[in-house]
């Protein structure tokens, strides 16, 4: 599991006045523990899942992601939301993995980012600009 936008979108809902729009990045937002006795399924944080977020919002998955059972249950309220800020963005960055979005490429020599297979089929070092320039480019339409 990876909490970081949760988390980013559970601040946006405790403090409406405090931030102007989220960036959740490749978000968790349901967590599934079926092998786990009794089972554990639940919206994840509830309290964005029943207010929906007040604030634009841009969410950017990874290939590897999308469409998966954590980004159905996202769907309900991500772009879709009766509830909440209207202004959303949805993006899946082709070829990427959830490791995708983290520093790893940017430090890691290329022949290791290759070979470990673990950031997707996309150059390791495209995602990051990518997804730099998709996070300033919905920045700078919400400062309108």
């Amino acid at each position: 599991f990876s909490f970081g936008a949760a988390t980013a979108a559970l601040a946006a809902v405790g403090s409406p006045g405090g931030f102007r729009a989220a960036l959740l990045l490749d978000g968790w937002f349901h967590i599934s523990l079926s092998k786990v006795k009794p089972p554990v399924e639940m919206d994840f944080p509830e309290e964005v899942h029943v207010e929906g977020l007040p604030i634009p919002a841009l969410f950017v998955k990874s290939a590897e992601c999308n469409g998966n059972e954590n980004d159905r249950r996202a769907q309900g309220w991500v772009p879709l939301s009766e509830k909440g800020s209207r202004d959303r963005e949805v993006h899946v960055l082709e070829g990427t993995k959830h490791l995708s979005f983290l520093d790893f490429p940017v430090w890691l020599p290329l022949w290791a980012l290759r070979r470990t297979k673990l950031f997707g089929t996309d150059e390791p070092r495209e995602t990051l600009p990518a997804l730099a320039g998709l996070c300033v480019e919905f920045i700078q339409k919400t400062k309108k």
